[in-house]
């Protein structure tokens, strides 16, 4: 038995990854990952509230660390599976990216269930959406379109927004990473310029800028055939 764990810790990080995607029942691996990666999943989760002013959150560190291993391990590890580990240290920026869309999608969550309580009427140059920090994205910029207030509502228009992008990105070969630069920037006003330095680091400025460029083009024509 000290063998095996002996063996393991001796595993080098990109190793460790490719051996519990080809055996993913191994408890043993499954230990290690927790030993070497837990505390940077925690402290990355941490760090995303403070900068989210949710210190409320941080009594909730362990649920959502448990999420962070619940995504990883979806659809049999498809996002594990998705690492490519271009640097030895890369798994500690793409768990970072994991804990983050973690965080995210609580914050999503939780204005979904605001939008609920009150539903106004949509106008083309309303906010679609306003995080914590009042940054806004009006629709104006993604889809012309008249008589919008009389005809949608913000949850409808919402949910029409999600099943596109689903229909656009679900087939290609880095969705995950695509849809997390696009939600960021859709949903959340954030500049291509801070996703790329904060969580695509594996593609170069241009590409996530191209990224968005083409997915709005894409969106815009998903929304007209769906809406208009």
């Amino acid at each position: 038995m000290s063998t095996v764990i002996e063996a393991v810790n001796n595993l080098t990080h990109n190793e460790l990854i490719q051996k519990l995607i080809s055996r993913p029942e191994d408890v043993a691996l499954w230990q290690e990952f927790y030993s070497r990666y837990h505390d940077h999943i925690c402290a990355c989760i941490v760090r995303e509230c403070r900068q989210k002013d949710r210190y409320d959150w941080l009594s909730d560190i362990d649920d959502m660390a448990q999420d962070v291993y619940v995504n990883l391990m979806k659809k049999e590890l498809h996002v594990l599976k998705s690492f490519k580990g271009a640097y030895e240290n890369s798994i500690f920026k793409y768990l970072g990216m994991v804990a983050f869309s973690v965080v995210q999608g609580r914050i999503s969550t939780e204005n979904a269930q605001k939008r609920g309580k009150s539903r106004k009427p949509l106008s083309i140059h309303a906010s679609a959406v306003q995080n914590n920090h009042n940054m806004n994205v009006t629709l104006e910029n993604i889809i012309e379109a008249k008589d919008w207030d009389s005809s949608l509502r913000m949850d409808e228009t919402i949910g029409e927004i999600r099943l596109c992008l689903n229909k656009i990105l679900g087939k290609r070969r880095n969705r995950d990473m695509y849809r997390v630069i696009v939600n960021l920037w859709l949903f959340e006003d954030i500049s291509a310029e801070k996703i790329h330095e904060k969580i695509a680091e594996k593609l170069a400025l241009q590409r996530v800028r191209n990224v968005i460029t083409e997915t709005k083009k894409d969106l815009q024509k998903c929304l007209a055939s769906r809406l208009l």
